[in-house]
């Protein structure tokens, strides 16, 4: 359950839900949740229709596919240009095959590295920076103090 919700995460863009309230940020989980349901439709709908394994689509890449299409779906005149977008949109799926990997392992291992500020919670009219005690700037003092 925790590598789907991290998958979902990155993907979809979610790693800082916008909401302060409690309502709103399950309404943004929703949100969320129904975006990926429609990708893996789209995607299922990509498969059925070229015969290809779920597994060598790309989610990230169909999230991509639908953020570029929307805008001319939402702006076609009539019922069969959408139909031929729709068309467009679900081949582009399909041609964008990812390689079989059998046996392939994910390590786990932290991409980010922690950054040396502090974390802004205040307002920035009222927020005074302090002096950090980062390692980075530590060394950076060390440095200038030995020359």
């Amino acid at each position: 359950m925790e590598l789907a919700l991290r998958h979902l995460k990155t993907t979809m863009g979610m790693e800082a839900l916008r909401c302060l309230s409690l309502e709103m940020v399950e309404k943004e989980l929703l949100a969320y949740l129904g975006a990926d349901n429609l990708v893996r439709c789209l995607m299922a709908e990509a498969v059925a229709v070229a015969g290809v394994e779920m597994e060598r689509l790309s989610f990230k890449g169909t999230v991509d596919a639908v953020r570029q299409y929307t805008a001319a779906i939402a702006g076609a005149r009539n019922q069969r240009k959408r139909q031929q977008l729709w068309e467009g949109l679900v081949a582009n799926l399909v041609r964008d095959l990812g390689p079989l990997r059998p046996g392939r392992k994910e390590p786990r291992a932290v991409k980010r590295r922690p950054k040396p500020y502090p974390l802004l919670n205040q307002p920035r009219h009222q927020y005074k920076e302090i002096p950090h005690r980062s390692r980075y700037r530590k060394a950076q003092t060390l440095k200038n103090s030995r020359s």
